[in-house]
């Protein structure tokens, strides 16, 4: 089945159809993603009119998204951090690796006392700093990033 193009929006005449949506750029990803919820439901129940315009919107919001969104364990974890920020004055990121060979591991992020984790196994550093960058981003500027010493053990633990 060939992938269908997303239906921008009509620009066209004086605008009047067109109406803003403020958000949270910490919601961005959470959005996006309960849109591909909502393009999979109209896919089931017949409304293949409506599919191309949810498609542009979905990806409207992920562009809003930072990208180490996407690599949380949860689609809504890194709108929780954000709100949680506000509450706390630091967070922390640490990785569990597998063993000491391995350069397998899961990225952990603690803020107050909630820990959140990476969607899976991580191999790159550079996914481990996109997260990083995206928690950086969204946390409230008063809660501060404390160093944490990375730890061997089970990765599914949390």
């Amino acid at each position: 089945m060939a992938q269908r193009e997303p239906i921008p929006i009509n620009l066209i005449g004086n605008r009047s159809n067109i109406k803003t949506l403020e958000i949270e750029e910490a919601d961005a990803h959470m959005l996006a993603m309960a849109m591909s919820i909502a393009i999979c439901t109209a896919m089931t129940c017949g409304g293949r009119e409506g599919i191309g315009r949810m498609r542009y919107y979905k990806e409207q919001l992920a562009k809003l998204a930072p990208p180490g969104a996407k690599l949380f364990s949860k689609d809504t974890d890194i709108s929780e951090i954000a709100y949680l920020s506000l509450s706390t004055s630091n967070w922390s990121a640490y990785k569990i690796k597998e063993s000491k060979w391995s350069k397998k591991f899961r990225a952990v992020f603690v803020v107050g006392n909630r820990k959140f984790a990476s969607r899976g196994l991580l191999e790159s550093t550079d996914d481990f700093d996109l997260m990083i960058s995206a928690v950086n981003q969204l946390v409230d500027m008063h809660c501060t990033q404390v160093e944490r010493d990375d730890e061997i053990g089970n990765v599914w633990s949390l």
